[in-house]
């Protein structure tokens, strides 16, 4: 039998709660690896498939807030405890939509910090510890308004852009470094939900999909664990669609 092909390393998980938080963590532990899940909010550890939780409220996930734990401060306990981190993967929550005109000033700061700074952070600190290294992986999930534009949805679409490009502009820094830097963008696992789970989300009909269906968490888990894998060491400043053919399908 084959050994796990991540066995001996450790994969840090991180996001708010959801079907594909739960399924990238199950499916990294499946692999082999030593799985730590950072939750916002926090789940019940009992129906997490991970070898410890963590809540990311302790962590400093708001930039302004100093009272807490940074990025980097929790980064550092979590590798001294750990003996490093091979793995990091962001899964942020999905910007609230609605149209464009409603969003105040204080709504679309609330957004880009919740996702893209927070992400950026989050990509930070692990960075740091990685580059010092030399080694490490790091891969942020986006959902798919990070490349199709849908009405009402303008903060999602933004915020998910932004944390594309971030992916491209960190893989591009650290390739020389030792570090990866990668994403995954997902088509949501169900109707009316985003890849945090949180309801209210406008998708089309399956039937705009090519393969006439939504993907699977366990899908979605799937390529998160190659691009994060060995097999997939020349990868880096990309983005893998996992979306069905939805974005190359052009009829409505």
């Amino acid at each position: 039998m084959a050994e796990p092909e991540l066995a001996g390393r450790t994969a840090v998980v991180a996001g708010h709660d959801g079907a594909v938080l739960r399924a990238v963590a199950a499916r990294f532990r499946g692999a082999g690896a030593r799985v730590v899940l950072a939750v916002m909010p926090p789940s019940e550890a009992a129906a997490l498939e991970a070898d410890s939780v963590l809540s990311l409220d302790d962590a400093g996930l708001n930039p302004d807030d100093t009272s807490r734990l940074t990025p980097d401060q929790l980064v550092e306990r979590l590798a001294r405890e750990l003996d490093g981190i091979h793995i990091w993967v962001n899964v942020p929550r999905e910007a609230p939509a609605g149209p464009a005109e409603g969003i105040d000033e204080a709504a679309w700061r609330a957004g880009i910090d919740g996702v893209l700074t927070a992400t950026f952070r989050w990509c930070q600190a692990a960075g740091r510890h990685m580059v010092e290294r030399s080694a490490g992986v790091i891969v942020n999930v986006v959902s798919v308004d990070a490349f199709l534009v849908a009405g009402e949805r303008v903060l999602p679409a933004v915020t998910m852009a932004g944390v594309n490009a971030l992916t491209r502009a960190l893989g591009v820094e650290w390739a020389g470094r030792g570090v990866r830097v990668v994403g995954v963008m997902a088509a949501p696992p169900e109707p009316g939900r985003g890849l945090g789970d949180r309801s209210g989300s406008t998708i089309p009909e399956a039937r705009r999909i090519p393969l006439r269906r939504y993907p699977t968490p366990d899908e979605i888990a799937e390529a998160v664990l190659f691009v994060a894998g060995d097999e997939a060491r020349y990868i880096t400043a990309e983005t893998l669609r996992v979306d069905g053919g939805w974005g190359a399908y052009q009829l409505f």
